[in-house]
């Protein structure tokens, strides 16, 4: 097991936090998919990033963990069907042409 304390784990997980933040960033999610799925707060997600990216040296270990267990458990439900249901649009797209 890790120690989620340790370094080198929270430099991963914020990484990946960030990494979600700049794909939820609302100038790359289109319009339409933002409005489809308006119970995802797009905007949090994407300031969390901000905060991460710019404020990291700054920003308390245990905030991270907070962010993991609370925002991240959320989106663990969220995220997966909605990644679905876009990736079967996508191939729908790509079956026609």
């Amino acid at each position: 097991m890790y120690d989620l304390i340790d370094g080198m784990v929270i430099e991963d997980i914020s990484f990946s936090l960030s990494q979600i933040g700049e794909q939820a960033s609302l100038a790359k999610l289109a319009e339409q998919t933002k409005e489809k799925y308006p119970y995802v707060d797009w905007n949090s997600i994407r300031l969390l990033r901000n905060f991460i990216d710019h404020e990291y040296n700054n920003m308390p270990k245990r905030e991270i963990l907070d962010a993991v267990k609370i925002d991240i458990s959320n989106l663990e439900e969220l995220l997966p069907p909605i990644y679905e249901e876009l990736l079967k649009e996508r191939n729908k797209q790509n079956d026609h042409l």
